[in-house]
């Protein structure tokens, strides 16, 4: 098929175009191209910042778990203590189903280890503690430790205790 209406009939030519036009030609299509790659590599960093974010705040919640499990054992290794002192040297690791505790969502139960680590008997008055100090008692180092969801995340709380000796 030809360009023209009529074979008889003279074809219209095409305007001519000046020269800046015909410098402009496919200029929108490169950059429409441009564009699109840089909406392209905006998008992708934007993800990826994302899903950094995501892991951290992942990391961060799951270190708060494992703390709280950590503090949650102590507490029941603490009031647990006073049946505990009367096992044998060393005082086995209690775990959290020894403890009584058990907490939803861990990798782990929290373990509690007890340690005799000095016993005072009456009559050593201090002046910072001078009502307290006249009787016996036992100092224990009770260190908890707690997991996360991952097995990897794990805290290690440690406290020193003083139990009167009867």
């Amino acid at each position: 098929m030809s360009a023209c209406p009529s074979p008889r009939a003279p074809c219209p030519r095409p305007a001519r175009l000046s020269p800046l036009a015909r410098r402009q030609r496919g200029a929108a299509l490169v950059m429409g191209m441009v564009l699109i790659v840089l909406m392209s590599l905006l998008g992708i960093t934007a993800m990826g910042t994302a899903v950094m974010e995501t892991r951290m705040a992942t990391q961060a919640r799951d270190r708060i778990r494992a703390f709280e499990a950590a503090e949650a054992g102590l507490a029941a290794c603490e009031v647990r203590l006073p049946q505990l002192r009367y096992l044998a040297d060393p005082i086995p690791v209690q775990s959290g189903t020894d403890l009584g505790l058990n907490l939803p969502l861990l990798d782990a139960q929290p373990a509690c280890t007890v340690e005799r680590v000095e016993t005072v008997m009456g009559g050593n008055m201090s002046m910072e503690t001078a009502a307290h100090e006249t009787d016996s008692h036992q100092v224990y180092r009770l260190t908890v430790t707690g997991r996360g969801v991952s097995p990897n995340t794990v805290v290690r709380l440690e406290a020193h205790v003083r139990q009167p000796i009867y």
